[in-house]
């Protein structure tokens, strides 16, 4: 097993664009049938609010650095000893106390109890749905007998162990590092390498697989890594200036022809 395969995990292997979407749309379809808000402006209204008020927030540049979405911070507890998370943690209860209420408000909904009630909803639909992709537990499974595994993902650490746990994958993966037990995140390189020295490998034996041209190509091609890029086509594609993969697939199951032809596995 001289093969270190790193894997991201957002719309890598998990579909987290569309379990976002379904939680939203779930909880405000709930929010119509108690309050009478409509469904549809609900739903843009809190994407559009909960965006407003995350990227104008004293938290921004430090959720940005280390990858927590707005949405995330909706539902994720934000534990652990960091000074930053700590800070977060104080701060996301009123970001979402206000962004639901805005956007409640917007839609005809002023009950401040209906607000609560409908972020505690949010915060329990998008525990449901943590679903990897249909082909990622058979390729993980393929890749597993000949390969070491390791997890690299930007987020909060709470909030990306749940997703990994929840979705029945972190089994498969020798190590887990994420950004924000870090400090730092993708596209720096220094996340790649210490993923591979921890499983005693090579940056000539290594390959980054993910979705983002400028967090997971730019971060293993700095890393002097391959860097295998998925553009799945339900999902808009993340454009990077100057960064080129050595391959592109456009879901998993081409995973493994693409790593035999940069001659990091074997053909079965």
């Amino acid at each position: 097993m001289d093969t270190t395969l790193l894997f991201d995990l957002d719309d890598t292997l998990v579909a987290e664009d569309a379990s976002i979407e379904r939680a939203f749309r779930v909880t405000s379809e709930i929010a119509h049938s108690r309050y009478g808000a409509d469904p549809e402006a609900l739903y843009t209204s809190i994407r559009r609010h909960s965006s407003r008020l995350w990227h104008g927030s004293p938290m921004y540049f430090y959720a940005k650095s280390i990858g927590i979405a707005s949405w995330e911070g909706l539902w994720g507890d934000f534990t652990g000893d960091d000074p930053n998370l700590r800070a977060l943690r104080g701060w996301v209860p009123g970001y979402r106390r206000e962004a639901w209420a805005t956007a409640l408000g917007e839609v005809g909904v002023t009950d401040a109890r209906a607000a609560a009630k409908v972020s505690e909803i949010f915060i329990e639909q998008r525990a449901r749905f943590h679903e990897p992709f249909p082909e990622t537990v058979s390729v993980l499974t393929r890749l597993r007998r000949s390969c070491r595994m390791a997890l690299v993902t930007n987020g909060a650490p709470d909030v990306q162990r749940r997703k990994l746990d929840e979705s029945g994958l972190a089994h498969f993966f020798d190590a887990v590092f994420i950004s924000g037990e870090f400090g730092f995140g993708k596209p720096d390189p220094r996340i790649f390498q210490s993923a591979i020295e921890s499983l005693g490998g090579s940056a000539e034996r290594a390959a980054m697989v993910g979705d983002s041209a400028s967090r997971d190509i730019a971060g293993a091609k700095a890393a002097r890594i391959k860097a295998v890029w998925i553009v799945r086509p339900s999902i808009e594609r993340e454009t990077h200036e100057g960064v080129t993969p050595d391959e592109t697939i456009g879901n998993l199951e081409e995973l493994v022809p693409a790593l035999e032809r940069l001659g990091l596995i074997e053909g079965a």
